[in-house]
């Protein structure tokens, strides 16, 4: 309303219809701040909920992240508990090793006796075969 308007209805006796008017732009007034606030609220809210899903998201990464990395350490455990089993293989088998290796050198040394022993005997036997033809 501009002034001209004011003064019009004060001179037509439309002072209660001016009061009416006052009185229904204040509530206008307060009404579109009311709505205003709600629409911050709203808008607030929105953006609340959107944060609760990322961080939803976020967590259901996470869990999926640790439920993978405990199947790799099951993985590494069962891995490790394998060397371990071929460490404890590998030493039983070097001791097993080193006891044939032991054998074959007295076993070894036993054939290269009996080797010069037969060869002893065979010379003997030549020797005395070539001494008692003569």
């Amino acid at each position: 309303m501009n002034e001209t308007e004011v003064d019009e209805m004060l001179e037509h006796g439309g002072v209660q219809e001016l009061n009416f008017q006052r009185l229904a732009m204040s509530d206008t007034n307060q009404a579109r701040q009311v709505l205003a606030d709600l629409n911050a609220r709203h808008n607030d809210i929105i953006k609340l909920e959107s944060s609760i899903r990322e961080l939803h998201d976020m967590m259901l990464d996470m869990a999926l992240l640790v439920e993978s990395q405990g199947e790799v350490v099951i993985r590494i455990e069962q891995t490790v508990g394998q060397a371990t089993e071929h460490v404890v293989q590998a030493k039983t088998d070097v001791q097993r090793a080193d006891v044939y290796k032991k054998k074959s050198r007295q076993k070894k040394i036993i054939l290269g006796i009996i080797a010069v022993a037969v060869v002893a005997i065979v010379i003997g036997v030549v020797v005395i075969v070539i001494v008692t033809r003569n």
